[in-house]
């Protein structure tokens, strides 16, 4: 067929699903691994894809728009601190597999530490191919780099510390988020 500067044959990479759904219709969402997302060009006229869900940038080629839905847990342990009081604040994070999600790429975690706490140690471990963590920054601002998430890829961040001994009256709440970009 002949082809302009801006287009390129390859094989799409639908997903292997061809069962019928609900609606009775085929499945046409874009798989991980293949050069179809985020090399589409914008067209003011098509705001959503196939299954009702915006086009954003990147755009996808192709009816349907890939969705990396990354997410952080975070937990405290214990819940209730006193001064001097060890704390254990995890982090567990992931890409979450849901229909049409892909790799997330360039995702940092965020952690802003309250100064009432200091942190004494830093610890890591991930699931799934090839995951890295690097931390990029340390208290009371942290933030680590991660590397390409993968569909269903993830990790766990641990923090121990202890309240400092002059923190606020035991009882008084502590506010700590950690926060996931991708």
């Amino acid at each position: 067929s002949s082809q302009d500067a801006h287009s390129f044959a390859v094989v799409p990479g639908l997903s292997p699903n061809t069962a019928l759904d609900a609606n009775g219709l085929l499945n046409f969402h874009l798989r991980t691994g293949y050069p179809m997302p985020y090399v589409g060009t914008p067209l003011a006229e098509v705001t959503e894809d196939f299954d009702g869900e915006p086009r954003v940038a990147p755009y996808d080629i192709g009816a349907d728009q890939v969705w990396i839905d990354v997410a952080v847990a975070k937990t405290a342990s214990p819940a209730l601190l006193s001064p001097v009081a060890a704390v254990t604040y995890t982090l567990a994070f992931s890409n979450l597999i849901n229909a049409g999600s892909s790799v997330a790429t360039g995702a940092v975690i965020s952690d802003r530490v309250p100064l009432s706490v200091t942190i004494t140690g830093v610890a890591s471990s991930t699931f799934g191919s090839g995951v890295r963590i690097t931390q990029t920054s340390g208290a009371p601002n942290f933030a680590w780099a991660l590397s390409d998430l993968a569909m269903g890829a993830g990790g766990v961040i641990t923090l121990t510390g202890f309240l400092n001994p002059d923190a606020t009256a035991a009882g008084a709440l502590i506010t700590n988020t950690a926060t996931i970009t991708a």
